[in-house]
């Protein structure tokens, strides 16, 4: 079995830029974006356990993503897990993201449990056709949330519906 530094090494010559991504603790961090496809993922989770992202975690149609497990625990840009079908709970993802948390369409989320504590951006969990209420979505949330009009939730905060 390959350790760290060797699974780093083969992790970071498929991406753009691997001069900004380093191990500190043990832990993978990133100067940038980090994109992780389906390809990168090992048994349905993240190939490492993330530390600081100083840009945008995106985890873009990964389809045999099941598990957040690993994501960083803060997150300056964005963090998007959208379209990841076998995701059924937000649990492991990052405590605090600068920017907007998407996890729209992911058609098999059942609860917001493990959503971060502060969202600096946008919250869209539209089209989670699955999600039956806004339960341990966070309280601080720094501009809007989506939730689709199919969920027919009572809530009483601001929503932008689609």
């Amino acid at each position: 079995m390959k350790n760290l530094e060797e699974r780093f090494e083969e992790f970071v010559s498929t991406k753009e830029n691997p001069q900004d991504y380093y191990i500190e603790d043990g832990l993978v961090c990133c100067y940038g974006e980090v994109l992780i496809t389906d390809e990168d993922l090992v048994d349905g989770k993240l190939p490492f356990r993330f530390g600081e992202v100083d840009g945008d975690f995106i985890c873009f149609f990964c389809h045999s993503l099941t598990s957040l497990e690993g994501c960083p625990e803060k997150v300056v840009g964005n963090f998007s897990c959208p379209w990841c079908d076998s995701l059924t709970s937000l649990e492991g993802s990052p405590k605090e993201v600068g920017g907007d948390f998407n996890c729209f369409h992911c058609k098999n989320l059942t609860t917001l449990f493990g959503c971060p504590e502060k969202i600096g951006g946008n919250f869209d969990c539209s089209r989670c056709t699955n999600l039956t209420s806004l339960d341990f979505i966070p309280y601080a949330i720094g501009r809007i949330i989506r939730v689709s009009p199919e969920m027919n939730l009572d809530v009483d905060l601001y929503v932008d519906v689609e």
